[in-house]
């Protein structure tokens, strides 16, 4: 098989004039099978699985078993018969069939020596394709949220919008909970360790991973915090605006092809208290608000330690109907004011993650100062190699279905639609 960066070479082993039982019985730790098994794992733990030919399954070969490979799947857990969970099985044996199938060999050693040019023959991307073929991990999370009280500001929505790049983006990273050695998280920054660290991993460990996570929030009521002047202690605070929702749903659902979020508000009131006296309070209603968000994946020519690369997220944005009465100037104020301060803290760079120039990774997974293939096409510049960020396509939908507010002052009334 092909040496790769990420994974140690594996040898094909022949045995001539022996039965199985007798091979296995043959098979000491300290031998090419074994040495090879625990280099490829790299001293993770791994488990056997037996297919259970009738040889497989004599004494003798359950004594080196059990001497030498612990915990291996017997008769009980993985009775004859049983579908294949390994490649090697299900898939790598099946294509060496394949490519010897209908020759004829002279002596064993030429069908011997067409196993090896067969063996030697396999590349990443049959491997990448054989490995995505498995059935995914999955994790799953449902989370549901009675009653809350909330401090509403921009930056919930900007914590929303980063929630894909945070939890399922480039920093990532996975560790065991048995594992009680500490971690460097500099080496990790992902699930993909994309600074080779460790070249040896097996190509188990690049197994995908289905992530679905919902959260409910549920009869919420939420005060929309705004900017206002001090005041004296001995008056009364400003009252903010409140705003009461029955519930507000956030869904991710993430794949090795795809990231999908959405969030949907139920129908939403929003409370304002009278400006004066003499004056009516405010009311504003939305029928509904819904945000998707569809980030898309994809490994072609994509180095197995990088893993994916991000080049497309499409946002939509969609608003039902708005409607209220508000009294001018003061509660136009106060609407302004709340617009205003979600798109700062939205917006502002400020609140930016900033990454350090020794992660700053380009589309290729190396650093964009260093990249070994920026520039070495037909026609392409020297330069500094682009991030995933910055070549990554955007597009961004907002609709309204319609608005109904009006405005009244002591004797003028405004309505917009």
């Amino acid at each position: 098989m092909k040496s790769s960066p990420h994974r140690p070479s594996i040898e094909l082993l022949f045995k001539r004039g022996l039965g199985s039982a007798e091979i296995a019985r043959r098979l000491q730790i300290s031998s090419s099978t074994v040495r090879i098994l625990r280099r490829h794992f790299a001293g993770g733990p791994f488990i056997l699985q037996q297919d259970w030919a009738p040889s497989h399954g004599s004494r003798s070969t359950l004594a080196v078993l059990e001497a030498h490979f612990p915990g291996f799947l017997d008769k009980n857990l993985w009775p004859a018969s049983s579908p294949d969970l390994n490649p090697m099985d299900f898939s790598v044996w099946g294509m060496l069939e394949g490519k010897i199938a209908g020759k004829v060999f002279a002596t064993v050693d030429d069908l011997k020596a067409a196993l090896e040019v067969a063996w030697a023959s396999i590349d990443d991307g049959y491997l990448r394709r054989t490995v995505n073929s498995l059935e995914p991990d999955f994790l799953g999370v449902n989370i549901v949220i009675e009653g809350s009280d909330v401090k509403f500001t921009g930056l919930i929505v900007k914590l929303l919008f980063e929630l894909k790049n945070n939890y399922f983006g480039w920093y990532d990273s996975m560790s065991s909970l048995d594992d009680g050695k500490p971690e460097d998280l500099i080496k990790l920054k992902s699930t993909f360790d994309r600074n080779n660290s460790n070249p040896a991993k097996p190509i188990e460990w690049f197994r995908s991973m289905d992530v679905d996570v919902t959260v409910r929030v549920c009869n919420i009521r939420a005060e929309m915090l705004i900017y206002s002047p001090a005041i004296e202690p001995l008056f009364d605070p400003e009252k903010v605006p409140v705003v009461f929702i029955e519930e507000v749903a956030v869904e991710v659902k993430k794949t090795k092809t795809q990231a999908l979020i959405q969030v949907g508000v139920s129908p939403a009131c929003a409370y304002l208290d009278k400006s004066a006296s003499g004056t009516d309070p405010g009311c504003i209603t939305l029928s509904g608000f819904q945000f998707r968000g569809h980030a898309m994946y994809s490994a072609k020519e994509v180095a197995w330690n990088m893993g994916l690369v991000e080049y497309g997220w499409i946002m939509e944005i969609l608003v039902g109907d708005i409607a209220g009465t508000l009294d001018f100037p003061s509660h136009a104020l106060v609407l302004h004011q709340i617009l205003e301060t979600l798109l700062l803290f939205i917006l502002s760079p400020d609140d930016a993650t900033k990454v350090p120039d020794r992660m700053q990774f380009c589309q290729h997974g190396q650093l964009t100062k260093a990249c070994s293939v920026a520039g070495k096409k037909k026609n392409e510049p020297l330069a500094a190699c682009r991030t995933e960020e910055a070549m990554k396509y955007r597009q961004i939908r907002i609709s309204v279905d319609s608005v109904d507010l009006t405005f009244a002052e002591e004797k003028t009334i405004l309505k917009t639609t």
